[in-house]
């Protein structure tokens, strides 16, 4: 019995009908109504879910597949001839075969678009979504995201750490990147400048043109280079690094002890320094803590309170060149005084030869002379009376490293009786200590201001740009110097 049944199973699902949409009260199919039709693989696919597992099919309609067609497709084939397929044949090899067979002229042919004529191309490819509207009066909708989109955090920027200068905290100011650094004090530099300037214009305007033909080339020529000698020294002293040295380098622990009459660690020490006159001496020389820069001084270290910085070797703080002159610059000051002295010295007399030529070969008397050249009268007044401070200076240094003193040290010296004053670095004969101030090699900078600075750097300030940076909790000296009364307060 389940032989026989299995055997009209398999005859009815090879033979399956195909049923015609069935017409409405209107006239309409009910698929043509829903404005979609039924593809002949959906029909198979609808004729064998109607049969239930025994074999007989019911009266229940199940919900079939539409297929909504395509682009090159109607969606309404009414008009269509769709013959029932024969028991041997399948439905695609029925509706494949018969369909173009019958009504093939009367259908309507698809919409074709040349691609190719088309200026614009297809209205879908990516040239045509540039067109606002196309040729047939369809405007082009935009397209929106559906799904929720979140604003993007922008990554945080982290600002660069700047340059050395940046965080230094002294009394210094900076300019072209750190490689130029001068005081922040009154710009009397710039009177000096223009005390050397002024003068050798005028001479080289005057008095130039003048001597070199009627006595020598070589007077404008030399007057013009001890000029280049004398401004140039002046410059590498009043812009660069006079020796400053590091700061925060030797930090004293913080106090444990509020009690403010508690006594502090020692902030002096004593240095024996060997003596250059004889193998076995040598003499102690005192060292002294920098509470503002938290360093141990080496010996001939003084703290500059214009500056506010450590300078190695000071010999003092120069006005006229608004810098500290150190080890690193007083080759520099010291050439400056000398040519200083040279160039006013030369300016004077040569400003006098200068109308007194004149006067002799025109045969008149000097004051007719100076009534005729002024500003050579003029320039060798000048001189007289700028030359002097600068001579007087260059002889005191002269006779200062003669000594191996330095100016702090010599006046710092005049504080003990004479039988107690010394000179520990001294190398017992003039031109020996003239050799080793004037010809010694210039030390490296210990701060490299124009290098990138580097985060965590103790010889620099915490904060960019803030002079007085304080020091961290861990760092502080119990230092009471240069610190706002404001902030002790609070």
């Amino acid at each position: 019995m389940s032989s026989q049944r299995l055997q009209a199973q398999r005859g009815m699902r090879s033979s399956p009908k195909v049923t015609r949409p069935t017409s409405t009260a209107d006239g309409n199919s009910e698929q043509g109504a829903a404005g979609h039709r039924q593809s002949l693989i959906s029909d198979e696919t609808a004729q064998q879910g109607e049969y239930s597992q025994d074999g007989f099919s019911h009266d229940d309609k199940s919900a079939r597949p539409l297929s909504q067609g395509t682009e090159f497709t109607e969606q309404d084939d009414r008009g269509m001839y769709e013959p029932t397929p024969t028991e041997n044949a399948t439905v695609r090899s029925a509706g494949g075969s018969e369909r173009p067979l019958h009504g093939s002229d009367s259908l309507p042919r698809p919409l074709l678009l040349d691609v190719g004529k088309s200026k614009d191309g297809s209205p879908r490819s990516w040239r045509g979504s540039f067109r606002g509207k196309d040729s047939h009066g369809h405007e082009r909708l935009s397209s929106s995201n559906n799904s929720p989109t979140f604003a993007k955090k922008p990554p945080d920027v982290v600002p660069k750490p700047g340059v050395n200068y940046q965080y230094f905290s002294g009394n210094t100011f900076f300019c072209w990147g750190g490689r130029l650094q001068n005081t922040r004090d009154r710009p009397v530099n710039i009177a000096s400048a223009i005390i050397v300037i002024l003068p050798a214009i005028l001479f080289l305007v005057y008095s130039g043109p003048y001597l070199s033909h009627h006595v020598s080339p070589a007077i404008p020529v030399f007057f013009a280079y001890m000029f280049f000698i004398c401004i140039s020294s002046f410059i590498h002293a009043s812009v660069t690094d006079p020796g400053i040295l590091p700061r925060n380098l030797h930090p004293l622990p913080p106090s444990e002890n509020d009690d403010p009459l508690a006594i502090g660690p020692p902030t002096t020490h004593w240095t024996m320094i060997k003596s250059a006159g004889t193998a076995n001496a040598a003499m102690d020389v005192p060292t002294k803590y920098c509470k503002t820069c938290n360093i141990w001084r080496p010996p001939r270290c003084h703290h500059c309170r214009i500056c506010d910085n450590c300078i190695e070797t000071q010999d003092h703080h120069c006005v006229w060149i608004n810098n500290c002159v150190g080890r690193r610059n007083y080759r520099y000051f010291f050439t400056f005084v000398s040519t200083g002295t040279l160039l006013g010295t030369f300016l004077s007399f040569a400003s006098l030869g200068h109308c007194l030529r004149y006067a002799s070969e025109n045969h008149i008397s000097f004051t007719t002379s100076i009534d005729k050249n002024r500003v050579p009268f003029a320039m060798f007044i000048y001189g007289l009376l700028a030359t002097s401070y600068p001579a007087c200076l260059w002889g005191y240094h002269l006779w200062l490293i003669a000594r191996g003193e330095t100016t702090r040290e010599y006046l710092n010296s005049h504080k003990f009786l004479k039988k107690d004053r010394h000179r520990p670095f001294t190398q017992f004969s003039v031109w020996k200590n003239w050799v080793v101030v004037l010809l010694r090699p210039r030390p490296p900078t210990y701060l490299r201001f124009k290098h990138q600075y580097e985060e965590g750097d103790q010889r620099f300030g915490s904060r960019r740009g803030n002079r007085q940076a304080p020091l961290v909790a861990e760092q502080q000296g119990g230092g009471m110097e240069l610190q706002d009364v404001a902030t002790r307060n609070n």
